[in-house]
C-alpha cells in the first residue's frame, strides 16, 4: 500500500503533498481539509483560488527547508514576496511559517526603510529640513539646549 497523498488545485495548477507535508506546520489547513478535522473535511483535493506562485516555497517549507527566504520569486523584491508568502501562511493557517516570514518581513523592511533621521522629508517629497525637535535634541547633548529655544521651537520657529 503506497503512503497517501494529497492534492491542491491552486487555480488549475495542481500540487501533490505527502502525509508528512500536511502534518508539518499543524494543525492547518491542510490536515483540517484532508485529514477530516473540520466541518465537511476527509477529501484528497483542496480547490481554491489562491494564487500559486507561492506555493512552491510553501511547498519546500513543509517539507523541512528554510533556505528560500533571501531568495526572492521571479518578478518580485524580496520584501514582495515575503508579503505573498505570508498572506498565503495566513490563509492556509501555517503559523511557524507566520512566525518565521514576519520575522523575516521585519528584518527586509528594517533595511529597506530610508534614513530620514535628522531630516524630516516634505510630503511632496522634493526637499527636506532639519527635524526642529531632534535638532533640540542635539543641541541639548551638545550643551546649548535653552528654555528661549524650547519656546521657539514649541511655537513653530526654527531650532536653529
Amino acid at each position: 500500500m503506497s503512503p497517501p497523498s494529497y492534492t491542491v488545485v491552486l487555480r488549475e495548477e495542481r500540487f501533490t503533498l505527502s502525509d508528512s507535508q500536511i502534518r508539518f506546520d499543524s494543525p492547518n489547513s491542510f490536515t483540517g481539509h484532508f485529514l477530516g478535522g473540520t466541518k465537511g473535511g476527509h477529501t484528497s483535493v483542496l480547490y481554491t483560488d489562491r494564487r500559486p506562485l507561492c506555493f512552491p516555497l510553501i511547498l519546500e517549507w513543509l517539507s523541512g527547508y528554510d533556505d528560500f527566504f533571501d531568495k526572492p520569486l521571479e518578478g518580485l523584491s524580496r520584501e514582495e514576496t515575503l508579503r505573498a508568502l505570508l498572506a498565503e501562511a495566513r490563509f492556509f493557517k501555517l503559523k511557524e511559517l507566520q512566525a518565521r516570514t514576519a520575522r523575516e518581513l521585519g528584518k527586509a523592511s528594517h533595511i529597506a526603510a530610508p534614513m530620514y533621521w535628522p531630516w524630516r522629508t516634505r510630503q511632496d517629497g522634493k526637499s527636506s529640513q532639519p527635524d526642529p525637535v531632534l535638532q533640540s535634541f542635539r543641541q541639548a547633548a551638545q550643551g546649548n539646549y535653552t528654555p528661549k529655544l524650547a519656546k521657539s521651537i514649541t511655537a513653530g520657529g526654527s531650532a536653529g
